[in-house]
């Protein structure tokens, strides 16, 4: 391994460390304090790596025998993402709907995305998933918090 590789990834490491020192406006499960932006790194990191099988096996079983798919681009937002749904037919077979009505994922709209043709039955797609309790909707919430403290802030998703 070559001392560059090693000085890159000792860098990486620091910085990633410095994530401890960053409070995010998000409580811990338990509500007892805000988390860090590494904490929550963390809890994304363990998500993607013990659901990627099941994420990835969803995802092939949504695509067609070719694995041709087709893109409508709605442009990009702040971060320089590319905004845009996914089909399996040029006529439709929207991707994204299969995966939110099975549970694996949950309707979210960035501007210029937030009222396009097909937001109506991805809402319609996660409501029912939610009420059949299809993957990530399996578990009840169990604790319901007030949103009128001043400290109240960061993405939460409320239905």
């Amino acid at each position: 391994m070559s001392a560059d590789r090693i000085d890159k990834q000792v860098a990486f490491l620091t910085e990633v460390d410095r994530l401890k020192s960053i409070e995010r406006a998000t409580t811990l499960g338990d509500g007892t304090r805000f988390e860090n932006s590494a904490e929550h790194s963390w809890h994304v990191a363990l998500y993607a790596l013990i659901l990627a099988e099941q994420a990835r096996l969803a995802l092939i079983e949504g695509l067609p025998a070719d694995r041709r798919v087709f893109l409508r681009r709605y442009g990009r937002d702040r971060y320089q993402r590319v905004l845009g749904e996914v089909y399996t037919r040029p006529d439709g077979g929207h991707l994204g709907e299969a995966l939110i009505r099975q549970g694996f994922a949950h309707f979210i709209a960035v501007p210029p995305q937030l009222r396009q043709p097909d937001s109506d039955c991805l809402i319609v797609a996660e409501q029912q998933a939610r009420q059949a309790r299809r993957g990530l909707w399996k578990r009840s919430i169990t604790r319901a918090e007030s949103l009128n403290k001043p400290e109240d802030s960061g993405f939460k998703v409320i239905r």
